[in-house]
């Protein structure tokens, strides 16, 4: 009897340190789990998607991108970004069915900031209030261009390096 009881006991021990060994890789910071971007036929655009993973909410990885002749594309939440590189330039283009999309807001201003990382989230603000508001469709700041433009799909937001 004595030897049931411990080997339950035993058993037990083993289960709740087993569940308690689970749950701490459960609780890990979601951006330790963040990969570089490799492999890229591109390497202007690695290092780029690297420097927009370090701090963006929604990470692109690898295997998230469509690779074609200098140009790559992936969905990021519901929006469909393209990248492009000619020479020494970087263009990336966001497509949005609404330019009240939640997501636009996130995805743009991460974008813009790991283009220009000198530049601050109340300037990406700034610069969509311009847009929605105003009814701008260009916007300068620091060493980023950013253009709007209607399409029958919605908005295409275009961010180049100055």
């Amino acid at each position: 009897m004595k030897k049931k009881l411990l080997i339950m006991l035993l058993l037990a021990a083993l289960t709740l340190s087993a569940t308690a060994c689970g749950s701490s890789k459960e609780e890990e910071d979601p951006g330790a789990q963040k990969q570089a971007v490799t492999d890229l036929d591109n390497d202007m655009l690695e290092s780029y998607l690297n420097q927009y993973n370090m701090d963006a909410e929604n990470p692109i990885q690898s295997d998230d991108l469509t690779q074609e002749d200098g140009s790559a594309s992936c969905k990021v939440t519901d929006l469909t970004v393209t990248f492009t590189t000619k020479d020494d330039d970087l263009q990336v283009a966001v497509q949005a069915k609404d330019l009240e999309d939640e997501n636009l807001d996130v995805v743009v201003r991460d974008l813009i900031i790991a283009m220009d990382p000198e530049l601050t989230y109340e300037e990406v603000k700034d610069m969509f209030s311009s847009f929605r508001e105003d009814g701008r469709t260009s916007y300068d700041m620091g060493e980023v261009k950013c253009k709007l433009k209607k399409n029958s799909d919605g908005y295409r937001f275009i961010i180049e390096n100055d």
